[in-house]
């Protein structure tokens, strides 16, 4: 009958079940909260080297950054480099070495840069090494 008091021993075994029940559904809201940011990580990056892809530099990551320089009003540059005739030399030497290439220069540009820096994409815009 509503209203009723309950033993006290189905308060305590309602109160497991509850906390069971809770239990579950946040390891289900955790797996799902991981599968959602390994998602936007993918789309975000570049599969192999890690870096941001073109479009999370050029439609994210500047436009945030510009604004936040504006905002303070300071000055930045943006460095862009080209790997020529990179698909030559991938083509000629297979794309394993020209992917250990890219690793190579992805590794060098983060070594160079400042903490925050954000190297792009090495695909897409063939950025890399400058042309001496």
């Amino acid at each position: 009958c509503f209203g009723t008091p309950r033993k006290a021993e189905t308060r305590e075994g309602d109160d497991y079940i509850l906390l069971g029940d809770v239990d579950s559904n946040l390891g289900v809201a955790n797996a799902q909260i991981d599968k959602h940011e390994k998602i936007v990580r993918l789309s975000r990056t570049d599969p192999l080297t890690e870096l941001l892809n073109r479009r999370a530099l050029l439609e994210d990551e500047l436009p945030r950054r510009l604004k936040r320089l504006k905002r303070g009003g300071k000055r930045s540059g943006l460095f862009y480099v080209d790997l020529d005739n990179f698909k030559q030399v991938n083509d000629a030497h297979e794309h394993q070495r020209g992917d250990e290439a890219l690793l190579a220069v992805r590794g060098m540009l983060i070594e160079h840069s400042r903490p925050g820096d954000r190297p792009g994409p090495l695909r897409e815009m063939r950025a890399g090494m400058p042309r001496i």
